[in-house]
């Protein structure tokens, strides 16, 4: 990363630029790297900005003097290659494609997650449930659905949770788990809302390796 800069927007969306230094002890963080600020003066959105290192601030985590250390962010950022112009630090790239591009990873990061967890649940249905098809079926596309019947908009939510129980005890090597799954379908057509749950339990047996 010598001859690039990572990049990204903070909680607060505002824009924070890092340079590589050394690996981080942190297991959130993997590197630590000197905090890039842009040049005071005026801000042009269309042109890539001059940075210098911050000299300290709120976001430094080792206090030294002179020098402002922060940790790299190493999933919702950018990596942009730079270049040394006039002694300062300068990316390839306009501050308005900066914000833009960190914005885009960090929907795009959203968005993968989002299809995690809902492949999770499904993977939970497929296992634990063994039904007719036809409800499996309903199961899946229940978790956020809309249709059209007769002219008027019918929602059907499923709300699914996996509640692990206590141990049940050391048997045999190994040591067995008790878990409820909970569904609660809700089925609304033309404000009239009708609801069921579903609910089973299942033992989790896990043995020891010797």
């Amino acid at each position: 990363m010598k001859n690039n800069i990572v990049t990204w927007n903070d909680k607060k969306g505002l824009l924070i630029f890092g340079e590589d230094k050394k690996r981080s002890q942190s297991k959130k963080y993997k590197r630590i790297g000197y905090h890039l600020v842009i040049k005071e003066g005026v801000i042009d959105m269309d042109n890539s900005p001059f940075l210098v290192r911050c000299k300290g601030c709120e976001k430094n985590i080792k206090f030294n003097v002179n020098e402002c250390l922060i940790y790299l962010e190493n999933y919702d950022s950018s990596v942009i290659k730079k270049r040394e112009e006039e002694s300062l630090t300068k990316p390839y790239e306009t501050l308005r494609n900066i914000i833009d591009k960190n914005n885009c990873v960090k929907t795009y990061n959203k968005k993968e997650e989002k299809d995690k967890l809902y492949n999770e649940r499904i993977e939970l249905i497929d296992n634990f449930i063994k039904s007719e098809a036809d409800f499996i079926k309903i199961l899946k596309k229940s978790i956020i659905e809309r249709e059209l019947h007769d002219n008027k908009r019918k929602q059907v939510h499923i709300i699914m949770d996996n509640v692990k129980m206590k141990s049940n005890g050391k048997k045999r090597g190994g040591r067995s788990f008790e878990y409820i799954v909970l569904w609660l379908i809700e089925e609304e057509l033309y404000r009239n809302l009708k609801f069921f749950k579903v609910s089973l339990s299942y033992l989790n047996y896990t043995v020891y390796e010797s």
